[in-house]
């Protein structure tokens, strides 16, 4: 289930189309995923493009060499492996969706209410900037760069081998309710690689 913002003077609209009203939260959800598709109007919210993550996300643990003091430090990542991709057909009063799932991919940037959660659990990774995480070494606090992190070849997350796998470790979030965000995807071929040789680190339950 997920909570979405529904305008009062749509509530007749959405109530018709399933939605349900939480009296204690004072806020309309949807009971099942199967029906997202129906209300992308207000998960979009006017954005162009949004995700919906569902069941759960993981946070990915890589190792680096800080380019600056040179100690090997961790970096941090996100990883996606079952959400609905909403975007904007080419009518404004046009909507599509996609639901993605099998396998981890590499994301950065998520949901700011929850990095914020995140940043009491995972202070030695990440440090908060005012909006998003950026990963900082812990030891000389060098910004070590989203672009490196998430766009150059030679990345710890930039997975190519069952080896490069092996030195990644992911914790599994469960969610409350699947989560509106709006994380910035990668994608490549080997991405199965991650799932199936990367380290079990367990659930970190901070978000439940």
């Amino acid at each position: 289930m997920m909570y979405i913002d529904v305008p009062y003077a749509e509530k007749d609209e959405a109530k018709a189309l399933g939605a349900r009203w939480n009296p204690d939260e004072k806020k309309w959800y949807i009971p099942f995923k199967r029906d997202y598709p129906k209300f992308a109007k207000w998960i979009l919210a006017g954005e162009s493009h949004t995700y919906v993550i569902c069941n759960h996300f993981y946070v990915i643990v890589g190792k680096r060499i800080c380019y600056r003091c040179g100690q090997d430090i961790d970096v941090v990542a996100f990883g996606l492996e079952e959400y609905y991709d909403f975007f904007e057909g080419t009518d404004s009063d046009e909507f599509s969706s996609e639901f993605n799932f099998g396998e981890i991919h590499i994301a950065a940037d998520m949901n700011p209410s929850l990095e914020i959660k995140m940043q009491k659990y995972l202070l030695n990774q990440y440090m908060y900037d005012g909006r998003l995480f950026n990963n900082y070494c812990k030891h000389c606090f060098a910004y070590q760069g989203d672009y490196y992190l998430f766009h150059e070849d030679a990345s710890p997350f930039a997975i190519h081998t069952p080896k490069e796998a092996q030195q990644l470790t992911i914790f599994k979030v469960p969610l409350k309710q699947d989560m509106i965000a709006w994380p910035s995807i990668g994608y490549a071929s080997t991405d199965s690689y991650i799932k199936k040789y990367a380290k079990d680190g367990g659930l970190l339950t901070f978000y439940i």
